[in-house]
This record gives structure tokens, C-alpha cells and sequence, in this order.
């Protein structure tokens, strides 16, 4: 990542998922809260397993479009193994799922979605939580090793939408 991305990055303000347009000048801007969703027990599929209506926002006038570009997703790393996907939406609410790069660097976790042209999108976030419980920790041979917590991993996800071009 470029260094100007990275300051551009800095100044959206508290630590929050930004869109990055990275052609000249770099701008990051923070995602529209009314179009992120946090997806609890999402399970393998995120969008399907939402009760959200994708279809509003590929007919909606809102979000705010912008321009027809490269752009990256940035965000904090403030979960475990992190996974981005993005899918381009239909006017129905259907998703094409497109490939991204994604990498983590100085805590922050950075998403090439590449040239976008105009359309509605939405990109995916998957990550877990961790939390320690209570009591030593089970092995599967049914051993257990005292002293180590039992560590619990929870899938967490959220959806991020944005609107590209006119």
C-alpha cells in the first residue's frame, strides 16, 4: 500500500471500513452507515442468510454514487482471519460475485476490488470473534489439559454497500 493511501485512510477518523478511490487525488471515504449490516449467524452465506433487501439498495437513489474507478476497501483488523468478497448487484438484488486481493498491513486490512464500472455493490466481510470461557480446556481424545482456557471462535460478518458511476 502507498503511503498516500495509508495518510488517506488516516484522516476518515475513528477506525471504521472506508471506501478508497485510488486514482489521483486518493480519497477514502467512510461507508454510508445506512448501507452496512452487521450479519450475525450468517452461517456460509452471508447475503442469503440476511433478512436485508439487497433490492432496495440496487433500486434506491441512495447512496450517494462515486466515481467510475479502481477502489480499495480498508478497515480495521480488529477480528480474527478476516475475508472479503464482493459482488456487483442486479436490479432484482441478485449478486455477481467479483474476485478481490486482499492483504493486512500495520493493522488494517486492505481490499483491492480493481477498475469498478458503474453499478451497485456490496462487499462481504467474514471474520470471528474470539472469547475465552470458563474451565480447563477438553481435548478430542478426551484428555484434558488444566491451565489452558477454552478458547471460543464465533463467525461474525457484515455487508458493506456502495453505489459506483452515475
Amino acid at each position: 500500500m502507498s503511503s498516500a493511501l495509508r495518510a488517506a485512510y488516516a484522516n476518515v477518523g475513528p477506525a471504521g471500513w472506508a471506501l478508497c478511490e485510488v486514482e489521483a487525488p486518493i480519497r477514502c471515504r467512510p461507508i454510508d452507515p445506512e448501507w452496512s449490516l452487521d450479519l450475525p449467524g450468517y452461517g456460509s452465506l452471508p447475503l442469503l442468510g440476511s433478512t436485508f433487501d439487497w433490492a432496495s439498495l440496487a433500486t434506491s437513489i441512495r447512496p450517494s454514487p462515486q466515481p467510475i474507478g479502481h477502489y480499495v476497501l480498508a478497515g480495521p483488523m480488529t477480528l480474527v482471519g478476516p475475508q472479503a468478497a464482493l459482488a456487483k448487484l442486479d436490479a432484482t438484488g441478485a449478486g455477481t460475485l467479483l474476485g478481490v486481493d486482499q492483504t493486512v498491513i500495520d493493522g488494517v486490512v486492505w481490499v483491492d476490488l480493481g477498475m469498478l464500472d458503474a453499478g451497485r455493490y456490496v462487499g462481504v466481510v467474514t471474520a470471528y470473534s474470539l472469547q475465552a470461557s470458563a474451565g480447563p480446556k477438553a481435548m478430542p481424545s478426551g484428555f484434558t489439559i488444566i491451565g489452558l482456557p477454552a478458547i471460543n471462535a464465533t463467525p461474525m460478518g457484515w455487508a458493506l454497500g456502495f453505489v459506483i458511476g452515475p
